[in-house]
């Protein structure tokens, strides 16, 4: 079932700034060019057809921007980290395909993604700005079986050997592939303040393939 607030969460991100817009400022035409650095983290909802077999999770993000001189259009780069637990439905689909026992399982994303971003400031030194990009997805859908298993073991700190049984996780489904994607997004800048910014951003992204996966991270970073 499509979850259609997550995706609008993006589009209702614009309500954020559209006060300040009233007072925006034009783009200074004589800013130099300049590389800027970012780093953030938050929430990721799935939302789509994934969302039926994973929670929302977290993501990490970072960065750069590249922006020419006087002119309000940029290039930005983007690694990102993003990771799900099973839901109960997609365990109960790994006992029906493996015929085994399930007992967790995990969605990660990873990916890099490249696009330009427009960026307007506004009253007060901050900014509104989206972008949108194409990059490269790495998705890895594992579920696992928890399982005694006998071995030696060695205690680091005391440094002895002994035979014992011990739990650990048994890989029993894996779906780990490379897909091409695609992302667009929103975020408000604050101000800087000792030369670095804040800001808050909503973006979607979407893995393509036969079964498409589509997630909406919400973060909170700092640009410097």
């Amino acid at each position: 079932m499509v979850k259609k607030a997550n995706i609008a969460s993006v589009v209702g991100f614009v309500g954020l700034a559209s006060a300040p817009l009233v007072q925006a400022q034009n783009f200074d035409d004589s800013r130099p060019a300049s590389v800027s650095w970012h780093i953030a983290g938050g929430y990721s909802a799935p939302t789509g057809p994934i969302s039926d077999y994973l929670q929302g999770g977290y993501v990490v993000t970072g960065g750069f921007t590249l922006t020419p001189a006087g002119n309000p259009i940029g290039l930005r780069g983007d690694f990102s980290f993003s990771s799900h637990n099973a839901t109960n439905n997609f365990l109960d689909y790994g006992v029906q395909t493996t015929g085994v026992q399930v007992d967790s399982g995990t969605g990660q994303f990873t990916s890099f993604s490249l696009g330009p971003q427009l960026t307007i400031p506004l009253a007060g030194r901050s900014s509104l700005y989206g972008y949108a990009q194409i990059g490269v997805y790495r998705s890895s859908l594992q579920l696992t079986q928890t399982a005694l298993s006998a071995g030696n073991y060695c205690d680091p700190y005391f440094g002895f050997c002994d035979f014992g049984v011990f739990a650990g996780d048994s890989l029993v489904y894996d779906d780990t592939r490379t897909r091409f994607g695609w992302d667009v997004g929103l975020g408000y800048e604050f101000p800087r303040w000792f030369g670095r910014s804040y800001y808050l951003e909503a973006s979607y992204h979407r893995l393509e393939g036969a079964q498409r996966i589509e997630y909406v991270p919400i973060t909170i970073g700092v640009r410097f």
